[in-house]
């Protein structure tokens, strides 16, 4: 057996239990009949369950230049990602998922009433149900590369081999929740430049009482001065 067909017959490997893994694993089986997804958490989508039904929804009904223009100086980068897969493309592959969305007088798309644990256990399920192999608290600690190629990954000190890997472990916003520095870690470790971690999604924390009252509290059109 050449060392090219034994490559080509090992696994394509996921990094990362939450959406973006569960739809990477999900979309990679299409194409692939060997996909392992790795999750640190002994659940899926930990943090994306945090998110209180009230404030979770998948996308907004606004054109790409628009929806991009919420990234800042970024805008122009996200707005050609935004062009080739807006919020029309996200509704056909939930209708796929038999999970149809629904705009809200907002604009905004929701699942009738289903928060962000709800859509992990859809995805999850979905994943398994294409002979995905699913492994929870498995932490990927690095990526293994041989002449300048992936050949694997180390997760729970034992390697894994893979004849790709694709890393989806999100952002540094929520250690308590699993989203935490390891992608960007080993990111740098495989020579990518990475930016000072500014964390998103954060609490807000105030000294005074009324913080605490307005918790849980839908506000529409209303703009907040942080000094």
């Amino acid at each position: 057996m050449s060392a090219k067909k034994s490559k080509s017959m090992l696994p394509l490997v996921i990094v990362g239990g939450g959406p973006a893994g569960l739809f990477a694993a999900i979309a990679a089986s299409e194409k692939n009949n060997d996909v392992i997804l790795l999750n640190k958490n002994p659940e899926a989508g930990k943090k994306i369950a945090s998110v209180p039904l009230e404030d979770f929804f998948f996308s907004e009904k606004l054109p790409a230049k628009k929806m991009a223009a919420g990234f800042g100086d970024k805008a122009e980068f996200a707005a050609l990602i935004f062009k080739s897969f807006g919020y029309l493309e996200l509704l056909k592959i939930f209708k796929k998922l038999n999970l149809p969305l629904e705009a809200d007088a907002l604009g905004r798309f929701k699942a009738n009433g289903m928060a962000g644990e709800g859509l992990s256990q859809v995805l999850l399920k979905e994943a398994i149900s294409r002979g995905i192999k699913y492994r929870k608290s498995s932490r990927v600690t690095d990526i293994q590369v041989d002449d300048n190629r992936v050949s694997g990954v180390i997760a729970n000190n034992s390697i894994i081999p893979a004849r790709a890997v694709v890393l989806a472990t999100g952002s540094f916003s929520s250690p308590k929740f699993g989203a935490t520095k390891d992608g960007y870690i080993i990111a740098q470790k495989l020579g990518h430049r990475v930016n000072k971690l500014k964390p998103a999604l954060v609490d807000l924390i105030t000294r005074e009482k009324y913080g605490k009252e307005l918790t849980g509290e839908v506000i529409s059109d209303v703009k907040i001065a942080i000094y």
